[in-house]
C-alpha cells in the first residue's frame, strides 16, 4: 500500500508504505522519496500540560519543584519554560 504522505524525515509529501513493526507493535512507515524509516508518535505532553508548567515557573516556582509537582523532569520544566520565552516578541 503506497499512500502519499508527509515525511518527517525529507519533509515532503511522498509516496510512504508499511515497512515493519517495532518491538512495541509501532508501525515503522519507509518513504519512497528518501528511503529513510519512521515511526508515527504522539506527543507525550498536551500542550495544557506544558503551559500548566510554564504558568508554575512564571509564578515564581524554580523548574525542579515544577517537576516535583508535575512529575516532569527539570530540563524538561526549563525547557518548555525557555521555549515560551522565545515565542514571545
Amino acid at each position: 500500500m503506497n499512500e502519499t504522505k508527509f515525511c518527517p524525515k525529507c519533509g515532503k509529501y511522498a509516496p510512504q508504505s508499511i515497512h515493519a513493526k517495532t518491538q512495541k507493535g509501532e508501525i515503522r512507515y519507509r518513504c519512497k522519496g528518501c528511503d529513510k524509516t519512521y515511526v508515527l508518535t504522539e506527543p507525550r505532553y498536551s500542550d495544557e500540560f506544558k503551559k500548566n508548567a510554564v504558568k508554575l515557573c512564571l509564578e515564581g516556582k524554580s523548574s525542579r519543584a515544577v517537576g516535583k509537582i508535575l512529575g516532569i523532569g527539570p530540563n524538561t520544566a526549563g525547557n518548555w519554560l525557555k521555549q515560551h520565552y522565545k515565542s514571545l516578541p
